[in-house]
């Protein structure tokens, strides 16, 4: 079950959370990006 809550006591945590999300996202994409970019070089 979801819990809605607007205590704002709340908001700085999930601030952190969402901003924490971005970098994981950034991340990963850049390994992936340089996996791309190497693969072909992986045989050789």
């Amino acid at each position: 079950m979801t819990v809605v809550s607007n205590d704002p006591i709340w908001w700085p945590i999930i601030n952190n959370h969402r901003i924490f999300s971005y970098f994981v996202a950034v991340f990963f994409t850049a390994v992936i990006y340089d996996w791309v970019l190497t693969i072909g070089q992986e045989g050789s």
